[in-house]
């Protein structure tokens, strides 16, 4: 299998190839305006490696969030196009989902069974994800949005990890009750790998993909202002 992932769910902007699961391209670019000025760029970057290697792509996959709404609209709209052209399928994975591929591949055991993913989404409020790792499948986690403070009650009882963010970062250390946090950088590779074994799960109606941003927005209508202006009193 020759997958090439997209990941544009948070400030990072990144592309990968694998093949058979191992790495033929990656790049990875952090900044406010990464997702719109490299995006095209970096999947032709990718296109050109798989082409150098004789390999021909055959699976496509994005993280679909939760996360930034203009990040996550960048990459589904670019990889779409992309896919359309070459009429490939595709694989939608939850942000959190592939962080804690690496998590648990990569943390020593301790015995903690129960995880909780985190990205911070403005405010107070963040994304999370639960994972258990006694689970048939550990790394699907269930998603919900919350405030920092609603998760307390949790420090103790899990494992956490997600993206560098200063606001979760302060809330932790505000806390007399130390816990680890583990920092994972979204990585289109994690999401590449975790697309491997949700192979059966590829879409080739991609009218059907949505961004998955784990609240709800809504636009709001204009109306024409009013103003409470008094008429001047010409007799006086």
């Amino acid at each position: 299998m020759n997958i090439l992932a997209v990941e544009t769910s948070t400030a990072v902007c990144s592309v990968a190839l694998l093949s058979e699961g191992n790495e033929v391209f990656h790049q990875s670019l952090t900044g406010q305006q990464v997702h719109i000025e490299n995006l095209a760029t970096m999947l032709q970057r990718a296109t050109n490696a798989s082409s150098a290697e004789g390999l021909v792509i055959d699976n496509l996959a994005i993280g679909i969030g939760p996360g930034s709404f203009t990040g996550l609209r960048i990459g589904l709209a670019t990889i779409k196009a992309y896919g359309l052209v070459q009429n490939l399928p595709l694989i939608p994975i939850p942000t959190l989902d592939a962080l804690a591929l690496y998590y648990i591949e990569n943390q020593p055991e301790t015995g903690q069974h129960q995880l909780l993913g985190v990205l911070f989404s403005h405010r107070s409020f963040v994304h999370t994800a639960r994972f258990d790792l006694q689970s048939e499948d550990p790394t699907r986690g269930g998603y919900a949005y919350s405030s920092l403070e609603d998760l307390t009650s949790e420090i103790e009882n899990r494992g956490w990890f997600g993206p560098a963010s200063d606001k979760v970062h302060n809330w932790i250390q505000s806390h007399t009750r130390s816990f680890d946090f583990t920092t994972i950088k979204p990585d289109a590779r994690l999401v590449a790998r975790l697309a491997e074994q949700r192979w059966s799960e590829k879409i080739r109606d991609y009218g059907t993909i949505e961004p998955f941003y784990n609240t709800i927005y809504q636009a709001k209508k204009w109306q024409r202002p009013t103003f409470d202006i008094q008429p001047e009193n010409s007799g006086q």
